[in-house]
């Protein structure tokens, strides 16, 4: 039992170097090939270690996730498949390119990508991602997810100007109404009460637009 699980643990070592070798040859860099990094989740504290972590060197970003087992059968599938999921769940959602890379009878290396539907999807050595198309492929995906949340908050500051000059209207006709029974409405100390509690309104969107236009032409840069 001892000797068969120490054949599996060396041939596991095997595999990991064959891995290794192989996404170099992708063009990964060595120094964006990380081993084991120990990631602890927030939740429950529990510290997970995937066998390597692709990261983009210039920004410290986590790209993708690579498991390694010496081989895939039946019985080990699903715990691989939760295994991952884990993995994922930790990283912030299956947002992280996670896939799974193993040995087989005749020494080639077989691949596996995760699906959104937490799915094993096997796939040719060919098709593996090279290193500059999953980069590119993150910094498009972060792009997009800024102009969506720019756009969000445009809209959102739009309906509050509008909300804002509706409000502002009802109150001057009201002003005006009144006037004819000698009440005032707006005096100069409402009015500057007023300018506050629209600063007030308008200021964070401003700040959170310009945020998220500096973020955007980081990206498009």
């Amino acid at each position: 039992m001892d000797d068969s699980l120490s054949d599996l643990r060396e041939r596991e070592k095997v595999v990991r170097r064959r891995v290794s070798s192989f996404l170099q040859d992708r063009g990964y860099p060595e120094d964006s090939i990380v081993p084991e990094p120990a990631i602890r989740s927030s939740s429950d504290g529990r510290v997970f270690r995937p066998d390597f972590v692709i990261v983009d060197p210039d920004k410290n970003e986590r790209l993708v996730i690579v498991e390694v087992k010496p081989k895939l059968n039946k019985r080990s599938k699903y715990n691989i498949v939760d295994q991952l999921l884990a993995y994922t769940h930790v990283l912030g959602g299956l947002t992280t390119d996670t896939y799974l890379i193993t040995g087989s009878d005749d020494d080639s290396l077989e691949f596996y990508r995760l699906t959104e539907e937490g799915e094993l999807d096997q796939f040719e050595k060919s098709e593996f991602p090279r290193f500059n198309a999953v980069r590119a492929n993150r910094l498009a995906s972060e792009k997009d997810k800024v102009e969506e949340e720019r756009s969000e908050a445009t809209d959102d500051f739009k309906v509050t100007c509008w909300i804002i000059a509706g409000v502002g209207i009802l109150v001057t006709v009201a002003d005006f109404v009144l006037s004819f029974w000698n009440i005032v409405l707006l005096t100069g100390q409402r009015l500057a009460v007023m300018a506050v509690s629209v600063g007030v309104l308008i200021i964070p969107y401003a700040a959170k637009l310009k945020a998220l236009g500096i973020e955007w032409e980081r990206y498009s840069d």
